[in-house]
C-alpha cells in the first residue's frame, strides 16, 4: 500500500511539474508565438492558405505540367520554360523542390536526383546494420530529413549552401565505409 500511494504522489508531482513548466515557457514566448500566428492569419488573408503563395505556384505549376508540356517535355523537362508560364518575376522558381525539379528536369530528372539521394540512404541503412556502428544512423537522419524538408520548402536538394555539409556526411560514411572493410 505504501509503495502505491509513494508511485501516486511522484506520478502528480511529475503532472504538476510539466504543467508548471509548459505553462512558464508558454508566457515567456508569448510575444513569439502571437507573432507566428499573426503571420499564419497574414498568409491565409493575403494568399487564402496558411502556406502563402507557394502553394497556389504550386498549383499552377502542376496544371502546367499536366496541361501544357508534352510527353518529352514531362519526361525530360521543360528547362526554365515554366517560369514564363507561371511566375510574374522569371527569375524565381516555385520553391518547391520536386516540383522545380519536375517542371526543370522532368520526371527522369526527378528520379535521377532523388535516387541518388535514396541510394545513399539505404546504403547506409544496410552498412549500419551490419557494422552496427551509430554514425550511419546520422547519416540516415541527416539525408531523411533534407529529402522531407525539400517537399515543403526549396533550395534544398541542389542548394550550395547544404551542398558542403551533405558532402561531408556522404564522404564521411563513404571513408568509415572502406575503412572498416580493411581489416589489419
Amino acid at each position: 500500500m505504501k509503495w502505491k500511494k509513494i508511485t501516486f504522489f511522484y506520478y502528480a508531482n511529475l503532472m504538476v511539474t510539466g504543467l508548471v513548466s509548459i505553462g512558464a515557457i508558454v508566457i515567456t514566448f508569448f510575444d513569439m508565438i502571437m507573432a507566428y500566428y499573426g503571420r499564419l492569419a497574414f498568409a491565409y488573408n493575403k494568399a487564402g492558405n496558411v502556406f502563402g503563395v507557394r502553394h497556389n505556384w504550386a498549383q499552377t505549376g502542376y496544371d502546367v505540367w499536366l496541361d501544357k508540356y508534352s510527353f518529352m517535355q514531362q519526361l525530360f523537362g521543360g528547362g526554365t520554360f515554366y517560369r514564363t508560364l507561371i511566375l510574374e518575376d522569371k527569375s524565381k522558381s516555385i520553391e518547391i523542390d520536386p516540383l522545380d525539379l519536375l517542371l526543370s528536369n522532368g520526371m527522369v530528372g526527378v528520379s535521377v536526383i532523388y535516387g541518388l539521394w535514396l541510394f545513399f540512404i539505404f546504403k547506409f541503412m544496410k552498412k549500419g546494420y551490419d557494422s552496427g556502428d551509430r554514425y550511419y544512423g546520422i547519416a540516415i537522419f541527416s539525408l531523411t530529413f533534407m529529402i522531407a524538408a525539400s517537399f515543403t520548402s526549396g533550395h534544398i536538394i541542389y542548394s550550395s549552401l547544404i551542398g558542403f555539409y551533405l558532402a561531408i556526411i556522404v564522404a564521411h560514411s563513404l571513408v568509415r565505409q572502406n575503412t572498416d572493410s580493411v581489416k589489419p
